[in-house]
């Protein structure tokens, strides 16, 4: 009965779930390339690699949010801000591209999380 009634709804979040931590990984090892591969400041190289970092484990919160039972869609939303700060924080570093990468998947899991 319950499968029914919650089975395609928590099939879509799952998915919208998925979709997020695949953007905000993308968008995360891209932002830990660049500050391997730079030649600025170890302050900002330094920013760079945690922001990346702190996009795969928001990418993680929103997926391991959108597989639960109890209060997913808070949790999600919840993951799904902390990612799109970091995609914000990002974006005034100077990462242009994964920083919309990470923004994309905040936004997908904010999406998610309301269906």
């Amino acid at each position: 009965m319950f499968a029914r009634i919650f089975g395609w709804s928590a099939r879509v979040r799952q998915s919208f779930g998925v979709g997020a931590l695949l953007l905000a990984v993308a968008g995360g090892a891209l932002a830990i390339w660049a500050a391997l591969g730079s030649n600025a400041s170890t302050v900002l190289r330094f920013l760079h690699g945690i922001t990346g970092l702190g996009a795969v484990i928001a990418g993680r919160r929103i997926y391991r949010s959108s597989l639960g039972i109890l209060f997913p869609r808070a949790r999600m939303n919840l993951a799904s801000i902390v990612c799109g700060v970091v995609g914000a924080i990002m974006f005034f570093a100077g990462l242009g591209v994964p920083a919309i990468v990470v923004l994309g998947a905040g936004l997908l899991g904010f999406v998610g999380a309301h269906l």
